[in-house]
């Protein structure tokens, strides 16, 4: 697919995007803790991997470089929009009163689960996103 897609062919890119968006945005998403903010790293993510492709030499190192733009996105997007990194949890009473309702019955167990991911170290609660937000392994 990488091959096909440094070649101009635009199924091999489109193929890539199928593949790899949803790992984007759940990587954005563990740096942003917004999930539209995450949504818009992933598609700035794929221009620059779409405009940059054929500088990359080694086509099974895509996955690690393409995660590699996404992190240096997140970042971009933490400095210049003003976006506060995760370094902690929101309690729920300073959330919106849409999300709180949402939420609803049982909601202090997921709370409790939230509030533990959103205070690990940024490594380590990107493992814990990309586990259950994506399916990795």
């Amino acid at each position: 697919m990488v091959e096909a897609a440094q070649n101009g062919r635009l199924e091999g890119f489109g193929a890539l995007y199928q593949r790899y968006h949803s790992s984007m945005v759940a990587l954005a998403y563990s740096m942003l803790a917004d999930r539209d903010l995450a949504e818009d790293a992933a598609q700035e993510v794929f221009a620059i991997a779409c405009r940059d492709l054929r500088t990359l030499k080694r086509k099974e190192r895509f996955a690690a470089w393409l995660a590699g733009i996404c992190r240096n996105v997140s970042r971009q997007m933490l400095r210049t929009k003003s976006v506060k990194p995760v370094t902690g949890w929101q309690p729920q009473a300073q959330r919106s009163p849409e999300l709180a309702e949402r939420v609803g019955a049982g909601s202090e167990h997921h709370e409790t689960i939230r509030r533990a991911v959103w205070n690990l170290r940024q490594s380590e609660r990107e493992i814990i996103v990309l586990r259950y937000f994506d399916g990795f392994s």
